[in-house]
């Protein structure tokens, strides 16, 4: 009798192992396309590929955000090898993070060299190179205009401490504020340059010259991102094939 009990408690643990390890399984989501990713395991594809987990930050008490969207939105990431992996997406343009919602994992792309572009509710950011004061840096741009020469968008956000009490005015409180975008090119995979001006524009890039000088709008608003569409597309038309 012992040895039937004992037989009848080892086929009952080993069922309900097989159940579990069934349960596990089925709780992976299918790959939405045929490119992504069917992760087994978040502490080992998603680490070996690049995330971490995320460091939660509270900005309850500062005004204002440090988001380009304060909310988590529809998007995926590529990686550069061209496999895409679905979630949601936030850009904290503050500590210049995307954090990415994977299942219920909040998670932060720590290795950003590993991704080929970024897209959040279809806005494209990239991780790119730019030169500053003859430095070159790296951060997520937003990409605005693309081609053989592409116009990008590098977002501000600055954290501004509360003000001292002076007399007879209410001090700001702790703050995020937002500060003028700042717009780069870039080409063939170089660092990218600020663009401020047609002169600075043709010092950083010698071989547009003559495309640059025929364009017919002498008068652009370097501020204005519809003005700088319209003059990369101009460049990337006459670009073509040269």
């Amino acid at each position: 009798m012992k040895k039937i009990a004992l037989l009848a408690g080892l086929i009952c643990c080993l069922s309900i192992s097989a159940q579990s390890q069934e349960s596990q399984a089925a709780a992976l989501p299918p790959p939405t396309t045929s490119l992504d990713y069917q992760f087994k395991q978040i502490t080992t594809d998603l680490y070996n590929l690049g995330l971490s987990s995320y460091e939660y930050k509270n900005y309850s008490d500062i005004q204002g955000s440090p988001y380009l969207n304060q909310e988590l939105k529809e998007g995926k990431i590529v990686t550069s090898e061209g496999k895409a992996l679905i979630g949601k997406l936030r850009f904290n343009i503050f500590t210049d993070e995307i954090e990415f919602e994977y299942k219920n994992n909040l998670l932060s792309i720590a290795k950003p060299d590993n991704f080929k572009e970024f897209y959040i509710d279809n806005q494209k950011l990239i991780y790119t190179s730019y030169k500053e004061r003859e430095k070159t840096k790296k951060c997520f741009m937003l990409v605005t205009e693309e081609g053989d020469y592409t116009l990008m968008i590098k977002k501000i956000v600055e954290y501004l401490s509360k003000e001292r009490q002076q007399p007879y005015s209410t001090p700001k409180p702790d703050r995020f504020e937002t500060r003028k975008d700042i717009f780069y090119l870039s080409s063939k995979n170089q660092p990218a340059h600020r663009i401020v001006s047609l002169k600075k524009m043709i010092k950083s890039f010698p071989e547009l010259k003559t495309i640059i000088n025929s364009y017919p709008d002498k008068k652009i608003d370097f501020d204005d991102q519809e003005n700088l569409k319209k003059l990369v597309k101009f460049i990337n038309s006459q670009a073509v094939g040269k």
